[in-house]
């Protein structure tokens, strides 16, 4: 985004933000070699217990009416689709009865029949065609304050489905790994994050992903590297790069590793790095998630920019840009994540899901192409942030902010 004050402003404004946008957990450095954690042998498996029930108003699901629209298809020869509020649908998460911001929501997924979103640090679910159908069902799944085995859930910053449709792994915080059966609705705890006095930097997992082998595999910012689990609460190396430790997201995509980092660019593992999608004289975009998909019958990879809400594809292999997803909606708000499914898109949009396309409307008007100008300034979670960290100072001159 072009901002009239200096570039150092710039980039302490863009930490702030991300900071806010992904929440991480701090702990104490020791010395000596890192040191992983397990679990406990006694009880490999545990299951979910409340410490404080969760409350939550169930609403009545309505007989869910879909007008079938046509499905996601391929783009035309400028390789872009433009969604706005005429072809789409906007869903909130959670209903909002006290008039506050909206919901953080960070992750959204879709399995088993049901969309998935990572929001107010919990997890909540709504049938997949309730949400087609535009009405707001989320119910709570899994919320921070649960105990699971001998660790009790924090705020969970991400989440991801396993390719067969039977899992949904769960990443907290402190870095504990969960696993939700998605036929049981049984939660148990896979790795279980802990203090170490003998590691010299803590893991800092801030992402997970599956792989073709159908294995979790968690991003550690702190020493830029790639684990996976090769049995219950053990964890095994995969790789290891310093480029790593700048990576807010991972995306995995025919057999390759695929990871954000935070100036827009993805980074190959073991292949090296793709360019930015969106030129150096073009207006800065604000990376913040990345993901996978085969809807257009090839295997694909597409990041999410946030301030021009945009979603962009590339074939997996060449890093060839395939289509772009433009949303141009005349509200403030940052694009947070996306996931395509049963022939739709669903993207986080603040604290509501965006279906596109939406039910087919007569009176349904074209999506212009939105401008850069059109763009409202950023919110964040319903506030401006940009206007109420303007005239900040970074306290130590010439000082930077650490990188995790």
């Amino acid at each position: 985004m072009r901002l009239t004050t200096p570039s150092f402003f710039r980039r302490w404004i863009t930490a702030l933000t991300l900071m806010a946008l992904i929440p991480v957990g701090c702990q104490p450095a020791g010395n000596g070699p890192l040191t992983m954690d397990t679990a406990d042998p006694a009880n490999p498996n545990p299951t979910q217990t409340l410490l404080t029930e969760p409350t939550s108003t169930r609403i009545p699901i309505p007989t869910a009416v879909v007008t079938q629209p046509p499905a996601v298809v391929l783009p035309d020869s400028s390789g872009l689709t433009i969604a706005c509020e005429s072809n789409t649908l906007l869903v909130p998460v959670i209903a909002d009865t006290t008039n506050s911001a909206a919901a953080p929501a960070v992750s959204i997924a879709a399995a088993g029949g049901r969309v998935y979103v990572v929001a107010n640090a919990g997890l909540y679910a709504a049938e997949q065609a309730v949400v087609d159908a535009g009405v707001a069902a989320f119910e709570p799944v899994l919320l921070p304050g649960v105990r699971i085995g001998d660790r009790v859930v924090q705020e969970l910053v991400d989440m991801a489905p396993d390719i067969k449709g039977e899992q949904l792994y769960l990443l907290d915080k402190a870095g504990s790994l969960y696993s939700l059966d998605l036929s049981s609705s049984q939660t148990s705890l896979v790795y279980r994050a802990a203090p170490d006095d003998q590691a010299e930097v803590y893991p800092q997992m801030v992402a997970v992903t599956v792989d073709h082998e159908n294995r979790p595999v968690l991003l550690d910012t702190a020493h830029g590297a790639l684990w996976t689990l090769y049995n219950p609460g053990l964890l095994e190396f995969i790789y290891q790069d310093e480029g790593l430790m700048t990576a807010v997201d991972l995306a995995a995509s025919g057999g390759r590793y695929h990871a954000l980092l935070r100036d827009g660019s993805t980074e190959v593992i073991r292949e090296g790095r793709w360019p930015l999608f969106r030129e150096a004289e073009e207006a800065p975009g604000l990376a913040l998630s990345i993901g996978a998909s085969d809807h257009l019958g090839v295997d694909a990879v597409f990041t999410v920019d946030a301030f021009h809400r945009e979603i962009a594809l590339f074939d997996q292999v060449t890093g060839e840009p395939i289509s772009r997803y433009v949303f141009g909606f005349s509200t403030p708000g940052l694009l947070r994540a996306a996931v395509f499914s049963n022939g739709r898109l669903y993207a986080l949009f603040e604290g509501e899901v965006v279906v596109f396309p939406g039910p087919e409307r007569e009176d349904a008007a074209a999506c212009a192409p939105p401008s850069p100008a059109s763009i409202p300034r950023p919110w964040l979670y319903g506030l401006d942030i940009i206007a109420m960290l303007r005239g900040w100072r970074f306290p130590i001159e010439g000082g930077t902010l650490p990188i995790w």
